[in-house]
């Protein structure tokens, strides 16, 4: 009962060029993509200022290192310019899901009618912004790439307690992720164990 969805991911990688976002909005509805995806990263501070953290990523020109802060605030943009981005997908008639990493976001995609709500995998056991989550009304998808099968049956227990829609996405590895790290056949695990319906993040 649940057929596959293929969903356009643009993240928070158009770097505050909400132009730039609604630009690639249009070209993924154009494509046919059934649903739309983004991140609401509007405030700096879900990363501590002064922390020392650095990540170093795969990007077409090779790599980088960079302070985790300044990559945040680099990507970090206004809720009325993703308002706005949000207008735009209901207006074509696609829904629109967001990762979020605060509270603040889960309230501003009700506001703006969302079609879901994502929690990474660096959240999964951050309990209070997930049951905020189930508790918004909109399904969570939630990644669980390299958790704990018992710490994903106490999102599963949650969800079922609140009588929420959780979807859970297996997520291979690190981005990005090879052929051979993607281990799909985890995927059935995953449904046997938990019965929700599986996705998959494929970065």
């Amino acid at each position: 009962d649940h057929p596959p969805v293929f969903v356009a991911e643009i993240g928070s990688f158009f770097k505050k060029d909400i132009g730039r976002a609604l630009d690639f909005l249009a070209q993924v509805v154009d494509a046919g993509a059934p649903v739309f995806k983004t991140e609401i990263l509007h405030c700096a501070d879900v990363v501590l200022a002064g922390a020392g953290l650095s990540h170093t990523y795969n990007h077409a020109h090779g790599q980088r290192t960079q302070d985790y802060r300044q990559l945040i605030e680099e990507r970090v943009v206004s809720l009325d310019d993703y308002a706005r981005l949000f207008d735009a997908s209901a207006k074509l008639g696609v829904p629109t899901v967001a990762s979020v990493f605060d509270v603040e976001g889960i309230e501003f995609l009700q506001q703006v009618g969302a079609a879901g709500v994502k929690l990474s995998r660096n959240y999964a056991n951050h309990l209070v912004l997930i049951r905020a989550c189930l508790q918004s009304g909109m399904p969570l998808i939630m990644d669980i790439g390299e958790v704990y099968m018992h710490e994903t049956q106490v999102i599963v227990d949650m969800a079922r307690e609140l009588d929420a829609d959780l979807i859970i996405n297996h997520h291979p590895g690190h981005n990005p992720a090879t052929a051979a790290q993607h281990n799909l056949k985890i995927m059935d695990t995953y449904k046997a164990a938990f019965n929700v319906p599986v996705g998959l993040s494929d970065h």
